[in-house]
């Protein structure tokens, strides 16, 4: 028998934890960790049991809401957790699951870890226990979240597509007919490209990798991105007008995520802009990026600055905040890039995305 945190253990209880195939702990009726197996030490990254026993999951989790000895549950972020609001609503009865996220904090690295949780009341030598079992859904939640991020984005191209059809519809003029059966060739052929793009982003997906096509220009991929939108901005009376001294580089990159990226952001800024706004765009190079960069004049307020990349996050009314997520997933993830924004009264609302050279990249 073992005694932790003024609780009896057997040897057998010890060892049936350290056999589950899952992080999992005992806690006691106010949620607090009374023994843990091997697995939750690892997954945690926790030094040794002793350090947390009497913890809450938040605290053993290293919860970025408990940063600076916060306790799990006593903070006014709490109310907003899922993994909190399933722990208050326990009946301490009968088993039941949750899932949850959690943003951990270990020093300067802040990892999001998308856990399904199991509870189930436990009898130990006389005394009453929950049984806490943790698995990492991580993979499967960010899978889902690819296959959403596909379906908004092909809607976008679909969506460039039709707003092309509508404006010939509109013009009324057959003097540009070839040029018109050039632009819908070309945005019917990035719609197969980005199904075939996201089939092998699938079958790669369990490595983490996507293969890149080929070289490109970086010049040359922002206007693919402006040839599927240009005609949803003249619908929306809105135009883009491109940098004059844009950078021209040479990127070795998977061509048609980036061009999933700068299409979601044109058309949020799009979705932004006032009547007869013009948006801006362009790359720069700095250093050993490629920068691309969008402008429009909006100003985003302290709220939409702080949530903007939550995948459930958006400023419209009905939307789901996923062009936004779809950015920072596939920048970050794919590309093996960096995302971020600048937005107050003097500029208006930038958002970067900057993507490494090719090895030996120059100027075109």
């Amino acid at each position: 028998m073992a005694e932790y945190n003024g609780s009896i253990l057997s040897a057998d209880t010890v060892s049936m934890l350290n056999a589950l195939p899952f992080s999992a702990a005992l806690l006691n009726n106010e949620y607090r960790l009374v023994h843990c197996n091997d697995a939750l030490l690892e997954q945690a990254k926790i030094g040794t049991l002793s350090s947390v026993v009497d913890y809450r999951p938040g605290n053993f989790f290293k919860c970025i809401n408990t940063d600076g000895g916060l306790e799990c549950g006593s903070t006014n972020k709490c109310c907003d957790c899922a993994l909190n609001r399933f722990l208050d609503r326990y009946n301490h009865v009968s088993p039941e699951s949750a899932e949850c996220r959690i943003i951990s904090k270990t020093d300067s690295s802040i990892t999001p870890l998308d856990l399904r949780i199991h509870l189930k009341p436990l009898n130990l030598s006389d005394s009453r226990h929950l049984l806490f079992i943790l698995e990492n859904i991580s993979d499967i939640k960010q899978k889902e979240l690819l296959n959403k991020t596909f379906m908004h984005d092909v809607l976008n191209t679909a969506g460039g597509l039709t707003s092309l059809l509508e404006y010939i519809r509109l013009s009324g003029s057959d003097d540009d007919l070839h040029g018109y059966l050039n632009l819908i060739s070309r945005q019917a052929s990035y719609l197969v490209e980005e199904i075939k793009s996201h089939k092998q982003l699938l079958s790669k997906d369990s490595s983490g990798s996507l293969e890149h096509e080929k070289y490109f220009i970086s010049t040359e991929i922002l206007n693919t991105a402006v040839d599927i939108i240009r005609y949803y901005a003249a619908i929306n009376d809105t135009s883009i007008e491109m940098a004059q001294d844009s950078d021209a580089v040479v990127l070795h990159c998977n061509c048609t995520m980036l061009r999933r990226v700068l299409v979601n952001l044109f058309k949020n800024a799009v979705e932004a802009a006032g009547k007869d706004e013009i948006i801006r765009a362009g790359c720069r190079l700095i250093e050993d990026k490629a920068v691309f960069f969008i402008k429009n004049d909006a100003v985003m307020d302290e709220m939409s600055k702080n949530t903007v990349f939550n995948k459930i996050y958006s400023t419209k009314e009905f939307g789901n905040g996923l062009g936004t997520q779809s950015i920072k997933l596939i920048t970050e993830k794919y590309l093996l890039g960096t995302v971020h924004f600048e937005s107050d009264e003097e500029t208006g609302t930038i958002f970067y995305i900057s993507v490494p050279l090719a090895e030996n990249a120059r100027r075109s």
